[in-house]
């Protein structure tokens, strides 16, 4: 998959923007891919507050305050710890309406049923958190993160389009 995150970036960043919304990130297996995407697109910092790349365990912790106990029960790739994370980036950054949290497996060579499976998280403000899980396609972890970062991209519009 090659398809260029930035071009949707910028599509999401305009409904937010004329929505009057801000945006904040909490990336683990993107490794920062969708932040990249996000700041190509000139005029983000009105509505891209940034993105907390938490790729190990201490880091969804310590830097997002994600509960040890929710990481020990259930490891760090899980619908409960993305949610967790988007949860936890509103309330971390303060100024940001909408958080999308993602984790997963990009491996390859985690085997079955962590290879290639990847949960996303929306959280907004006063609304209910929105969840995807998403099995890759792509074969390389290079493919895989861009197709993570895209369809992470694709959750997001979706979201904004029916809240």
């Amino acid at each position: 998959m090659s398809t260029d995150p930035r071009d949707a970036a910028a599509e999401v960043l305009g409904t937010l923007a004329r929505d009057g919304r801000r945006l904040v990130l909490a990336e683990s297996c993107t490794g920062g891919a969708l932040a990249a995407a996000f700041t190509a697109v000139p005029g983000a910092s009105a509505v891209f507050v940034g993105s907390l790349v938490t790729y190990a365990a201490e880091a969804k912790t310590g830097w997002l305050g994600v509960a040890e106990s929710l990481i020990d029960a259930h490891g760090t790739v899980d619908p409960r710890v993305s949610q967790a994370m988007a949860e936890r980036a509103l309330i971390q950054t303060g100024v940001a309406d909408v958080a999308l949290a993602v984790t997963g497996h990009l491996g390859p060579g985690v085997g079955p049923p962590l290879d290639g499976t990847v949960f996303i998280a929306i959280a907004s403000r006063g609304r209910a958190v929105r969840e995807a899980v998403v099995s890759l396609q792509s074969k390389t972890r290079g493919d895989r993160q861009n197709e993570t970062a895209n369809r992470c991209l694709d959750a997001l519009r979706d979201a904004l389009a029916a809240w």
